[in-house]
């Protein structure tokens, strides 16, 4: 293993804070790529389903 202690691994030299906050905002990003366009399907769909279901009550 690259450090002694787990106290080494978080604090990397004094470069710790840096280093963690990074790959925190990074992991945030990517979770939100994955997310909003997920969240977006399923509004498009209900919208969808709003639209057919006002098609299907005009036509009767």
């Amino acid at each position: 293993m690259y450090f002694d202690s787990i106290e080494a691994l978080w604090s990397m030299g004094g470069h710790g804070p840096y280093v963690w906050l990074s790959y925190g905002v990074s992991l945030l990003i990517m979770a939100w790529s994955l997310l909003s366009p997920l969240k977006e399907y399923r509004k498009q769909l209900k919208n969808i389903e709003i639209n057919a279901k006002n098609e299907l009550k005009q036509s009767i």
